[in-house]
């Protein structure tokens, strides 16, 4: 159909992106050994039914991501940079695409929770969830409100000094202020999520307890701070 989607379709390999269904890793044109990922937007919650249709008017979804990605990482808060959008309009709705660089050998948040796999790569499921609720202070503490931050829209990579650093993703309904806000909207929507993926996936982890232990700014029993405590 001639769109970015369809491109990274053809050539891609398909992996999940904070669960709205499908996104494609490509390689990077002229780039040797970079890769990029294409996401299509498609609508959730309430107006899934809408399926990848968003009314004309306003800031456009892509673009509002691509400002929003700019002043979340000179926030210090790390997530991928935004390589191209693309917009096709119609005469009452729009469709689009986003590229962004990938972060290899990333692991999801929601990947941690279960207990069947000891050996699997990524931070332990309290050292993860942790420092999930962490970002979740950072992000206020900068003025940043995350629409949807869930077990999926997080991401671990480990960083040069190996440890394990948490990259947000799904950037396009953040509010990006002056001011501090308060976490307690995006803490409680990202405990529900991790409460669905624990259920789903068999984990056992105190998330009550975890979430006293960073309300009051302590650490979890057993383990050590995380990255910013």
């Amino acid at each position: 159909h001639g769109t970015l989607e369809a491109w990274a379709r053809a050539r891609g390999i398909p992996v999940s992106s904070g669960g709205r269904g499908a996104a494609y890793v490509v390689p990077a044109p002229d780039a040797e050994g970079a890769r990029w990922v294409v996401r299509h937007f498609r609508r959730g919650g309430g107006v899934r039914w809408l399926g990848d249709r968003y009314l004309r008017g306003g800031h456009p979804r892509p673009f509002a991501e691509l400002a929003a990605s700019e002043a979340v990482r000179a926030r210090g808060i790390e997530t991928p940079r935004v390589v191209a959008a693309a917009l096709y309009e119609g005469p009452v709705f729009y469709r689009a695409d986003l590229v962004t660089e990938c972060v290899e050998d990333a692991v999801p948040l929601a990947a941690t929770l279960s207990d069947d796999a000891p050996d699997r790569p990524g931070p332990d499921a309290a050292t993860a969830v942790a420092a999930a609720l962490r970002l979740a202070e950072r992000l206020a503490e900068a003025g940043v409100e995350h629409a949807d931050l869930n077990a999926h829209n997080v991401l671990f990579r480990r960083s040069d000094e190996g440890r394990w650093t948490p990259v947000l993703l799904d950037l396009d309904r953040c509010r990006v202020g002056r001011r501090a806000r308060s976490p307690a909207r995006m803490r409680a929507r990202l405990l529900r999520s991790l409460g669905k993926v624990m259920a789903e996936a068999g984990g056992t982890l105190d998330l009550d307890a975890l979430a006293r232990a960073r309300a009051a700014r302590l650490d979890p029993p057993g383990h050590g701070p995380d990255e910013r405590s």
